[in-house]
C-alpha cells in the first residue's frame, strides 16, 4: 500500500451514525447524516452526564431525524477518564440496546491518528496516563494498522519504545512534551511533533467509513483497560516525592 492509503481507504459509509466521546474532560459528540455531520464539542468536566442525553437529544433535532433513524453508535472505548469512559459506554450501551443497532468500540489512539492528516508514515501518539506514566501507541498509515500495540509505559521507556519507527514519523497527543526531558536530544530533534486540539467526535466518523472497524454486539461492547489501578498507595507517593 502506498501512502495516501490512509486517506484513499475512506469507501464505506454507515448512515446515521451516533459518535460519544467522554473520555476527559470534554463532552463530544456527532451525528453522521446521508449528507451532512452535525457535532458538539465543550469542555465541561464532570458534568457530562448531566448534559450528554440532552445534547444527543438537540443534535437529533438539528439533524431533523429521530433516535430511531440512528443505525449505528461509536464510542471512544479509551483509554481516558475513569468515570468519563463509563458515562460513555453506558449511554452507548442503553441506546443501541432500546433501538437494536451497532456499537463501534474505537481507540483513543485510533482518533487520535485519524484526525491528522501528514506525509509522515508513522503517527505516534503519546498521552499522559497520569502518575507519571505515559500511554504510547505507534500507527502505521501505510499497513492501516498499530505497529506498536497501545501500551502503558514509565517515561524512561520511551526511547527504547519509539526509536525504531522515529524516521517518517509525526507525533501528537499530550504526553510528548510532559516527558520531553526523558528523549534524547537527537532522537526529540528528529521527530516532527504536531500541536493539536483535542479530537472531534466526527472523527469516529472517519475510522468507521474506512471499512476496516468492525462492530460488536451490544453485550460484546467494551473499554480498552491498560493499567488495573486509578490511584497510587500511600507507599508509592512518597517514594515519588524521594525521587
Amino acid at each position: 500500500m502506498t501512502t495516501d492509503t490512509f486517506e484513499r481507504q475512506r469507501v464505506i459509509k454507515v448512515m446515521n451514525i451516533l459518535a460519544i466521546d467522554t473520555a476527559n474532560e470534554y463532552l463530544s459528540l456527532a451525528i453522521q447524516t446521508t449528507d451532512k455531520i452535525y457535532k458538539y464539542q465543550n469542555k465541561i468536566g464532570n458534568k457530562q452526564s448531566e448534559f450528554i442525553l440532552p445534547t444527543i437529544h438537540n443534535l437529533l433535532i438539528e439533524a431533523n431525524i429521530g433516535i430511531n433513524d440512528i443505525s449505528a453508535i461509536a464510542y471512544n472505548a479509551g483509554p481516558g477518564g475513569f468515570t468519563g469512559l463509563r458515562i460513555g459506554l453506558s449511554t452507548s450501551l442503553a441506546l443501541s440496546y432500546s433501538i437494536n443497532c451497532q456499537l463501534y468500540p474505537i481507540h483513543m489512539f485510533q482518533i487520535y491518528a485519524y484526525s491528522i492528516s501528514t506525509s509522515h508514515r508513522y503517527n505516534i501518539i503519546a498521552l499522559d496516563a497520569k502518575l507519571g506514566q505515559l500511554y504510547i501507541a505507534i500507527f502505521d498509515k501505510q499497513l492501516l494498522c498499530y505497529a506498536v500495540n497501545p501500551i502503558l509505559i514509565n517515561p524512561a521507556q520511551i526511547n527504547e519504545t519509539i526509536t525504531s519507527y522515529s524516521n517518517n514519523s509525526v507525533v501528537i497527543g499530550n504526553g510528548w512534551n510532559l516527558y520531553k526531558q526523558n528523549i534524547k536530544p537527537d532522537l526529540f530533534d528528529q521527530i516532527t511533533y504536531l500541536e493539536s486540539g483535542y479530537p472531534t467526535a466526527d472523527t469516529l466518523f472517519k475510522i468507521i467509513n474506512t471499512g476496516l472497524i468492525t462492530p460488536c454486539k451490544t453485550q460484546e461492547a467494551e473499554l480498552l483497560y491498560l493499567r488495573d489501578k486509578v490511584a497510587l498507595s500511600l507507599e508509592e507517593q512518597l517514594l515519588n516525592k524521594q525521587k
